[in-house]
């Protein structure tokens, strides 16, 4: 399907990320609880109030153009905001953090969307948090002898959907997975969430216009049931008039961006150049839409590749 084919079907009534209450009693259960207390850490330690938070710029470091490249196929989009939410917070990791890791390559998707449980379309978005925290990810390379994931393929986790994963992409999953996955319930724990570094994923029913306003923000325009990551916010006031959020879609550049976004120095200095299909949300629609709906996914402690250890060519003993 092209991506006309794909906006349409959502536009349609497709249910890109359905709920499921048995999935999300899961979570409950295994991961939410356990991140109340750490929220309340943060909202104490480094609350994210009239800040901003530009998490993307960390992935673009590291994989420039990655947010409007590999546009959804079919109807598995949960993979891709989870996708999303997962690079992003790995590269924030190691750019920002320090911690002694690499980037090395963009994340798949389809092990996750193999993992929906189903041999149809859609995923739930907290089915795939509980893949990717009790199984793992995998990256876009050739596993030999397993699966080769080095070119986006819808149809890969399409085919797995009923079965699930081969046990060799579990097996290599397992190398690398998400610590934990993080609920918030009010727009403070969010904003604390997206300044300490961590992103999200999230399912709703809310549509976007395609053009932005004269303020630079996308209005709402009809209802897509579908799943997008959100990589930052910006509560500041000293570029938007109100606090947005920035949410990727995975429709590649679908959409256009504010003008003064791209002919403004200035303010790309602070934002970097505009991303490929991002949407600039108002917080009186992403709060109760994204947040306030009922599957949103921040990961955190992300399981990734050890730096290499390079050899000091200038001592002794490798002279």
């Amino acid at each position: 399907m092209n991506i006309k084919d794909i906006i349409a079907m959502y536009e349609n009534g497709f249910e890109g990320a359905p709920y499921n209450p048995i999935e999300h009693e899961f979570c409950m259960d295994e991961g939410i609880i356990k991140s109340a207390t750490y929220m309340q850490h943060l909202l104490q330690e480094n609350p994210g109030n009239n800040k901003r938070a530009c998490l993307w710029r960390s992935r673009e470091k590291y994989d420039p153009g990655a947010f409007a490249q590999e546009p959804q196929t079919t109807g598995d989009c949960v993979s891709h905001g989870d996708r999303s939410a997962r690079d992003v917070t790995r590269s924030v990791e190691i750019h920002i953090k320090g911690e002694p890791e690499e980037y090395f390559k963009r994340g798949a998707t389809e092990p996750t969307y193999g993992f929906r449980g189903h041999s149809g379309q859609g995923m739930d978005p907290a089915r795939a948090a509980r893949f990717v925290t009790q199984y793992g990810w995998l990256v876009r390379q050739n596993y030999s002898g397993c699966v080769d994931l080095t070119t986006y393929n819808s149809g890969i986790g399409s085919n797995w959907g009923r079965s699930g994963p081969p046990s060799c992409v579990l097996e290599l999953c397992s190398e690398h997975d998400v610590g934990e996955y993080l609920v918030p319930n009010t727009p403070d724990e969010a904003m604390a969430l997206f300044q300490n570094g961590y992103a999200c994923h999230s399912g709703q029913n809310i549509g976007f216009r395609s053009q932005p306003n004269s303020k630079g923000i996308h209005e709402p325009s009809g209802s897509w049931n579908h799943d997008m990551a959100t990589v930052g916010y910006d509560d500041t006031r000293e570029i938007w008039p109100e606090r947005v959020y920035f949410v990727p879609n995975s429709w590649g550049s679908f959409n256009e961006q504010w003008q003064k976004w791209k002919q403004d120095t200035e303010l790309q200095k602070i934002l970097g150049p505009p991303i490929g299909g991002m949407i600039v949300v108002s917080s009186s629609v992403w709060e109760p839409y994204f947040l306030g709906g009922n599957s949103i996914f921040f990961y955190s402690d992300i399981e990734g590749f050890p730096s290499k250890i390079i050899p000091d060519y200038g001592t002794e003993q490798f002279l």
